[in-house]
């Protein structure tokens, strides 16, 4: 039996950890503190995540390792209810980690991908194969 789908969508969650209400852009040597601090899946999370909770059939084709950074993601994909069909969890450390910098009305990141080549092959031959 084939199954339809409102949405496929394919990425690599990340985990985002956000700094709010910056007095100051960071400088070297300096210190700045921050009012608020945020953390939670991101990146291709947020599309699936939202469009489960409308109700709609989400296939999210991904992949995450066994490192703290992909347990907090993988921890709050169990917490949407996101079906795992797609998912592909790998036994070693695949990081994915952006951090926002906010301050007034612009933000700054800085990001860490770590999946190598072959990881983003595998999961491009995986989402091609949940299309056809």
């Amino acid at each position: 039996m084939t199954r339809v789908f409102d949405l496929v969508a394919v990425g690599r969650p990340s985990v985002d950890v956000l700094f709010t209400g910056l007095e100051a852009w960071p400088e070297l040597g300096r210190d700045v503190l921050a009012s608020g601090l945020g953390v939670c899946a991101g990146t291709s999370f947020n599309t699936p995540a939202a469009a489960h909770r409308l109700g709609l059939a989400v296939a999210y084709v991904a992949m995450a390792g066994d490192d703290p950074w992909s347990r907090i993601v993988l921890e709050e994909w169990r917490a949407e209810g996101l079906p795992t069909d797609f998912l592909l969890v790998r036994d070693r450390p695949m990081p994915f980690v952006s951090v926002a910098l906010n301050r007034d009305a612009d933000r700054g990141f800085v990001t860490y991908y770590g999946a190598t080549e072959a990881d983003d092959a595998e999961l491009l031959a995986h989402a091609r194969a949940v299309m056809e």
